[in-house]
């Protein structure tokens, strides 16, 4: 098995927009996958879904540029074939991802 990051971007359903609704709409980018290490393209919508496969990697959202940086203040760590879904904003529409050290 590959260790890659498997996402995909979702607009969030509820009429409010509230992300508490725990319901996605369309989905604006489908299961896009990155190798581990890779920067993410700008994206659009309003959830990040980002799946681990293979291994788990640190990861970092933010403005364009961002880094990710293993085992290290400011970055997080998603385990092999976790999920996780990051609500997105303009200035937390990018993402970094980096190999466990």
């Amino acid at each position: 098995m590959a260790n890659e990051v498997v996402y995909t971007t979702y607009y969030i359903a509820a009429p409010n927009k509230a992300s508490t609704s725990g319901m996605y709409g369309k989905a604006t980018g489908g299961g896009e996958v990155l190798d581990i290490g890779t920067a993410s393209a700008q994206l659009t919508g309003d959830v990040c879904r980002l799946q681990a496969k293979g291994t788990g990697f640190w990861f970092k959202f933010g403005e364009s540029g961002v880094a990710a940086t293993a085992n290290t203040d400011g970055n997080d760590y998603l385990a092999a074939g976790a999920t996780i879904d990051i609500q997105l904003s303009e200035t937390q529409n990018y993402f970094d991802t980096a190999a466990d050290a």
